[in-house]
């Protein structure tokens, strides 16, 4: 009897069994796995957004970085970074220097902010690169490959950015040019175009010549037969030498005091020559003009010379200058004397020194009061 129970429960069993016990296939491992692949990359989303935001500051903060560069090394400032100095504090040329320094300053602190965000940026990339490994247990070759489609994407993002950069940067070099022009032309009308009654430097020019001067050339000779072109470099030697006379002169009375005067001037020379000889000097004539002048200058059919009466400035042709100049003096109670001229200074001193003694004049005083006022002049220079 039991040995039928247990037949029959062996049957049972048999139907049973293979209805609910099922070892699953390969097919239904594989599909194990990209199901719980494509739950570990959706919940990466959220890393993968943060991580494309920073790459797209990077991206910002890099065609930045690069703007503010190229306006440093093109001598422009963005009106974000432009400084204004308060008036009266300093002269022109003084105030352009500090407001330049001031705003490369700010450049540069700008430029180095952006390099610290960028830092801090990488450091927040390798945090959420480690937590794509370590937490959701993403490979090394999926993250890489991703990096650089995100990169590609924020690359794309910040084109319009880039794009308004390099307009801005343009404008802005067009500013500067306009501004640098209009300068130009606003010191030359200031030097060339002043009117008379304001300015009473103003010279009046007749051209009595055959030759026809431009509008240009006119303006220059305006400015006057005495208005001096600054030189190319420092004029050294002619310092030295003109001090050299002086303290020579000094040196001659042969007094203490005349010596140490004489000490005192060369040393203040040394300092202006110090502080001269390193420095730009400002041309106060531009290329254009440098060339009228030479063109006016080599002209050997003209010549220029000043009115007998008032500021004007006469031109006429050297034939008919040199034929007046010839008239006047047969006209005149002139003759030529054909001796040294040591000899005619000689002849001239001794006419002066009778006409003093004749006004009853005592010469040791006379030289004596002379060499005061020799003494005082140099006095002055020396305080100057």
């Amino acid at each position: 009897m039991l040995s039928w129970i247990f037949i029959f429960l062996f049957i049972i069993s048999s139907f049973i069994m293979p209805q609910s016990l099922s070892y699953p296939t390969v097919s239904d491992q594989f599909r194990m796995k990209e199901t719980d692949w494509r739950n570990r990359r959706e919940q990466t989303t959220p890393v993968l957004n943060k991580i494309l935001d920073e790459l797209v500051k990077q991206a910002k903060w890099t065609q930045q970085r690069i703007f503010l560069l190229k306006c440093r090394d093109q001598n422009v400032t963005p009106k974000g970074l432009k400084v204004s100095v308060p008036k009266g504090i300093m002269n022109r040329d003084e105030e352009i220097r500090f407001k330049r320094k001031c705003e490369l300053d700010l450049i540069r602190k700008t430029i180095k902010r952006l390099y610290v965000k960028q830092q801090n940026s990488e450091e927040k990339l390798a945090i959420m690169k480690l937590e794509l490994r370590n937490r959701f247990r993403m490979s090394g070759s999926w993250i890489e490959n991703t990096l650089k489609w995100l990169k590609k994407k924020a690359t794309e993002k910040v084109k319009p950015k880039k794009n308004s950069l390099r307009t801005k940067f343009d404008r802005l070099k067009e500013e500067k040019q306009l501004l640098k022009d209009l300068s130009l032309e606003e010191n030359n009308n200031q030097r060339l175009n002043q009117h008379g009654d304001q300015n009473p430097t103003k010279k009046i020019v007749y051209n009595n010549s055959s030759r026809k001067l431009t509008a240009e050339q006119e303006k220059l000779l305006e400015l006057g037969l005495n208005f001096s072109i600054t030189p190319n470099k420092f004029p050294l030697l002619e310092y030295i030498a003109a001090a050299e006379d002086l303290c020579q002169s000094l040196e001659g009375f042969g007094d203490d005091e005349s010596l140490e005067k004489a000490q005192k001037i060369r040393n203040v020379l040394i300092n202006h020559i110090k502080k001269g000889v390193g420095m730009k000097i400002k041309d106060n004539l531009n290329a254009a003009e440098r060339k009228l002048v030479k063109e006016i200058i080599s002209d050997q059919s003209i010549v220029i010379c000043p009115a007998d009466k008032g500021r004007a400035i006469v031109i006429e042709d050297r034939d008919c200058y040199l034929s007046k100049m010839q008239q006047q003096l047969d006209e005149g109670d002139y003759k030529i004397d054909n001796r040294k001229e040591k000899t005619l200074l000689d002849k001239l001193h001794k006419k002066l020194t009778n006409q003093l003694r004749a006004m009853d004049i005592d010469m040791d005083d006379f030289k004596e009061k002379r060499n005061i006022w020799f003494q005082h002049l140099c006095e002055e220079t020396c305080t100057c």
